[in-house]
Protein backbone atom coordinates (compact mmCIF):
# COMPACT_ATOMS: atom_id res chain seq x y z
CA UNK A 1 0.00 0.00 0.00
CA UNK A 2 2.77 2.41 0.96
CA UNK A 3 4.59 1.79 -2.33
CA UNK A 4 1.49 2.71 -4.32
CA UNK A 5 0.98 5.89 -2.31
CA UNK A 6 4.63 6.87 -2.70
CA UNK A 7 4.43 6.32 -6.46
CA UNK A 8 1.37 8.56 -6.66
CA UNK A 9 3.14 11.24 -4.62
CA UNK A 10 6.21 11.06 -6.86
CA UNK A 11 4.04 11.25 -9.96
CA UNK A 12 2.19 14.26 -8.58
CA UNK A 13 5.44 16.02 -7.71
CA UNK A 14 6.86 15.29 -11.15
CA UNK A 15 3.72 16.65 -12.82
CA UNK A 16 3.93 19.76 -10.64
CA UNK A 17 7.55 20.35 -11.59
CA UNK A 18 6.81 19.92 -15.30
CA UNK A 19 3.80 22.23 -15.08
CA UNK A 20 5.79 24.87 -13.20
CA UNK A 21 8.58 24.69 -15.80
CA UNK A 22 6.11 24.95 -18.68
CA UNK A 23 4.34 27.94 -17.12
CA UNK A 24 7.69 29.64 -16.55
CA UNK A 25 8.41 29.17 -20.26
CA UNK A 26 5.14 30.94 -21.09
CA UNK A 27 3.35 27.91 -22.52
CA UNK A 28 -0.05 26.51 -21.62
CA UNK A 29 0.21 23.36 -19.46
CA UNK A 30 -2.43 21.34 -21.38
CA UNK A 31 -0.56 21.92 -24.64
CA UNK A 32 2.82 21.02 -23.18
CA UNK A 33 1.48 17.91 -21.44
CA UNK A 34 0.07 16.71 -24.74
CA UNK A 35 -3.59 16.86 -23.71
CA UNK A 36 -4.47 18.86 -26.79
CA UNK A 37 -3.82 17.08 -30.10
CA UNK A 38 -0.86 18.66 -31.80
CA UNK A 39 -1.32 19.56 -35.49
CA UNK A 40 0.66 17.34 -37.81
Amino acid sequence: MDSVVSQLVIAALAAGVVTSYVVSQGQKPPTALGINPSPG
